[in-house]
């Protein structure tokens, strides 16, 4: 029985060693000790419903709670249509302009008046709707504009297009469990339109509603009360990194950044063209304008961003792996199909680059999304570009106010459109809690 004693001390020899690290972390580590003491906090409160046709809008008429591990937003406000705004009139009263998009969009890590459709409201003076919904793809926004955006009657509508899982949220092939997405069949694109029997459509955390399973909760219960949690994650992620490179493996999420796309992705892209150029004939069609927004991935704003790819998100980066190639092709569609489109990574890097800008840029150390510096800067770019493309009817006049606004908001230090106290939060390790200045 020599082997049962073995075993039985290695067991707690184990046990004893990660309890001892666990304590170490905990006294030692202000790192780790604080993401966990914030994870133990968790009392997000967001809700989605669902709609038929496989449309979800947040749960209407409630004032939200939203954390990650590394931000903590109170008072998220949700109006009875079930969008991140103040009500929306049905009676017109001016010009209108519809804001759609994804998780981006409907910025739950920032505060309300911080994200990008109240900053272009306030510099605009037109009412913007802000429809972003988190988890939302190109073919789901077509279907939401028809039964949501709509009835509204907006004069433009501003589409925020997140290639980087987009494109792929938009085939059924790559993303086969999606209730809205398109596939070819015999040279024709057809859509599901949501009435399928098929399970609902996945969601990473940071996309929007999440599905509640064993596993999930496990994490969950981990994460809250280990120190230990986060650190294995880390180390997991460098560990697959490595690996992964040595192999030469980029996982399927990143093939959008390859240049030798396969017949999937290649097929993504057309469906993902035909949903735009559909779109923008029905917007036309009820006499709007549609314009396109191309959100970088963050880590296409790094200076470091072969090592994020390679120890940050567990993918090898081959020669072909360009970071610039999903904006690129989404540039191309916006040519063909004769839509105008606002590239913003192009601004970004130059902001990065004028203000010797550190990580996490444009995002948070622990969530790719928009930091409340991004949306003001993005605010101010697409308020500028809607002006040069002559979308905002009376307000045309304010063009050079509008470019002049711009050219101030890129010329401003990121402390001072941010305050000291949300710099701080954001770049020197605190949770960002809301309440930046922008200016």
């Amino acid at each position: 029985m020599r082997w049962w004693r073995n075993a039985v001390l290695l067991f707690v020899s184990v046990v004893v060693s990660l309890a001892l690290a666990e304590v170490g972390l905990r006294l030692f580590s202000t790192k780790y000790a604080a993401l966990q003491a914030h994870a133990a906090n968790d009392n997000s409160t967001v809700a989605y419903r669902a709609l038929p046709g496989g449309l979800l809008t947040l749960r209407p008429e409630a004032s939200f709670r939203h954390q990650t591990a590394c931000t903590k937003i109170e008072g998220i406000s949700v109006n009875g249509d079930g969008f991140r705004d103040r009500p929306w009139p049905r009676a017109k009263d001016g010009p209108r302009i519809a804001v759609m998009g994804d998780s981006f969009v409907e910025a739950l890590r920032v505060a309300d008046g911080e994200h990008v459709a109240a900053i272009l409201a306030r510099l605009t003076g037109i009412r913007v709707l802000n429809a972003g919904i988190g988890g939302y793809s190109t073919v789901t926004e077509l279907f939401a504009y028809r039964r949501l955006v709509r009835p509204l009657n907006p004069d433009v509508i501003v589409l925020f297009v997140y290639p980087g899982n987009d494109v792929r949220g938009n085939s059924c092939r790559l993303d086969p469990s999606r209730r809205l997405c398109g596939e070819v069949r015999e040279r024709a694109i057809l859509y599901r339109d949501g009435g399928a029997k098929v399970a609902p459509a996945p969601r990473l955390a940071d996309e929007g509603p999440g599905g509640d399973t064993a596993m999930t909760r496990l994490k969950g219960v981990l994460r809250k009360n280990l120190v230990l949690y986060q650190a294995f994650h880390d180390l997991k992620i460098v560990t697959q990194g490595a690996i992964n490179q040595l192999r030469g493996y980029v996982p399927p999420r990143w093939h959008l950044y390859l240049n030798r796309p396969s017949p999937d992705w290649a097929e993504a892209w057309r469906i993902t063209e035909d949903a735009l150029k559909t779109l923008k004939g029905e917007v036309e069609a009820d006499g709007a304008r549609l314009a396109l927004v191309a959100v970088p991935e963050h880590f296409t704003t790094s200076r470091e961003w072969r090592s994020e790819m390679m120890f940050g998100a567990a993918s090898a980066v081959p020669d072909d792996f360009d970071p610039a190639l999903p904006s690129r092709r989404l540039a191309a569609v916006a040519k063909r199909i004769g839509v105008p489109l606002l590239d913003l990574r192009p601004a970004l890097l130059a902001y990065r680059d004028a203000n010797d800008l550190s990580y996490p840029y444009f995002s948070f150390t622990c969530d790719g999304h928009w930091n409340p510096l991004t949306h003001y800067l993005a605010g101010h770019a697409t308020a500028a570009f809607l002006a040069q493309q002559g979308m905002l009817g009376e307000v045309q006049r304010d063009l050079a106010d509008l470019m002049s606004a711009r050219r101030d908001a890129f010329a401003a230090k990121p402390k001072d459109i941010l305050g000291a106290p949300a710099y701080g939060q954001i770049f020197e390790g605190g949770i960002y809690a809301g309440g930046a200045s922008l200016r």
